[in-house]
């Protein structure tokens, strides 16, 4: 675009809410992909617990399990 003697644009009115329009749709797109994250760390976390979970228990036994008695 070309610029005018003040150094701003020169284009219709709305267009800088435009931009900031798409600035906030960067950020909010940033805030999702941070929640997705740590969604994704939390259920990484639970899967690893879980398989330790299995693991112990194909093993007979481990650290980890309970020791039954009858």
């Amino acid at each position: 675009m070309i610029g005018t003697s003040d150094g701003a644009a020169a284009g219709p009115p709305g267009l800088r809410s435009d931009e900031d329009e798409f600035s906030d749709d960067i950020l909010s797109d940033a805030d999702t992909v941070a929640s997705l994250n740590g969604e994704l760390f939390r259920m990484k976390k639970r899967a690893f617990r879980y398989w330790r979970h299995l693991r112990g228990r194909c093993d007979g036994g481990g650290s980890n399990t309970r020791l039954e008695t009858t």
